[in-house]
């Protein structure tokens, strides 16, 4: 079970291969921030024992679950629109696997098709050039 509140980056086989070696029914992905809305769960428990339980599981509805299973990889807890931009401004900066879907021109500059960039502006990283973006000789640094 997966819940939406967060973009994150995760290894499914390693999460199923911790979760069969703990040999519990519930659980749940934790980064160095705490607990993540990542459960992996035993459908024969859910149908039985958590019959009616609320979503998102929580700690003490059934004692000694979930278990807590670290990960490492990329985390975005998209909390505030300071996070969402921080999401955009990583992906561009190639430091989680959001991209744009178009040409990277140099590290952290994306330009789309039929955009248009004079050859002395100067762009600084990281910049994302729509495919009607027109760009012009007098332009400053700009930046994300």
């Amino acid at each position: 079970m997966i819940g939406l509140n967060a973009y994150i980056e995760w290894d499914i086989a390693e999460l199923l291969t911790f979760h069969r070696s703990h040999g519990m029914p519930l659980t749940q992905l934790h980064d160095t921030e705490g607990p993540l809305e990542v459960w992996a769960v035993e459908a024969e428990w859910f149908s039985t024992a958590a019959l009616g339980c609320a979503l998102p599981f929580r700690y003490g509805e059934f004692p000694g679950l979930p278990v807590s299973c670290p990960m490492e990889g990329y985390v975005n807890r998209l909390t505030s629109a300071q996070e969402l931009r921080n999401l955009v401004q990583d992906g561009f900066l190639s430091r989680c696997d959001v991209r744009p879907r178009c040409a990277e021109a140099r590290p952290g500059v994306w330009i789309e098709e039929g955009a248009r960039v004079h050859k002395e502006a100067r762009l600084v990283a990281p910049v994302y050039l729509g495919a009607s973006t027109k760009v012009n000789a007098s332009a400053g640094d700009y930046a994300l």
